[in-house]
């Protein structure tokens, strides 16, 4: 069998075209990595508003309870109402 310019040509292509389709596999392959990522953050992130959240409202509360509730009514229609 010989080789011939054009079969060197083709090889070459094909060659070429799985180098950039395993190229593309590797970087999707990464990128759905870095979002599963990502969602592990965004979770963990929204779990500790949540508990901050908590925290300011348990204050607002207390200074309610004590008499310091100058604020309260105005933040709680604004709350109520968005």
């Amino acid at each position: 069998m010989t080789i011939s310019t054009q079969n060197l040509i083709t090889l070459a292509a094909m060659l070429g075209a799985a180098a950039a389709l395993l190229g593309y596999g590797t970087r999707f392959f990464g990128w759905f990595q870095r979002q599963k990522q990502q969602d592990l953050d965004i979770a963990s992130l929204k779990s500790e508003q949540c508990l901050v959240t908590y925290g300011v409202l348990a204050c607002l509360k207390g200074l309610k309870e004590q008499g310091c509730n100058a604020l309260s009514p105005r933040l709680s229609r604004k709350s109520k109402s968005t």
